[in-house]
């Protein structure tokens, strides 16, 4: 793939490597993504929307404690961002954790999948 040799010439790009991970992510390779947007964290540890993207990648990877930390961290760093949100709610869901549902709904209004995840819901939450 030519990105990942445009990254690979270029370790210091925090942007190539959040933009690898995306791809990856896309493609279903969850163990490539997390690599990415690791080494994209590792170059700049405050960036919110890599912590949301590795959150929801940790998802897929069945990894939700995780991915709820990273979330957390996303927020801290963009309270109002719709994909931290989703991504921090859908982490507590994952761990029956109720509260998710809070986040959920305060992503709705950015963000299509989280209205997608709340009709999935039980009506009694």
């Amino acid at each position: 793939m030519a990105l990942e040799r445009a990254v690979a010439g270029d370790i210091g790009w925090m942007e190539a490597w959040a933009n690898l991970g995306s791809v990856r992510l896309k493609l279903g390779d969850y163990a490539g993504a997390e690599s990415a947007f690791r080494q994209g964290l590792e170059i700049d540890p405050h960036v919110a929307v890599l912590h949301a993207n590795i959150g929801l990648t940790l998802l897929f990877l069945k990894r939700p404690a995780e991915a709820e930390r990273h979330g957390r961290e996303a927020l801290r760093q963009a309270p109002g961002d719709a994909r931290a949100n989703y991504v921090t709610g859908l982490a507590l869901l994952h761990q029956g954790k109720i509260e998710g549902v809070a986040l959920l709904e305060k992503a709705a209004g950015g963000l299509p999948a989280a209205k997608e995840a709340l009709k999935k819901l039980p009506p009694s939450r």
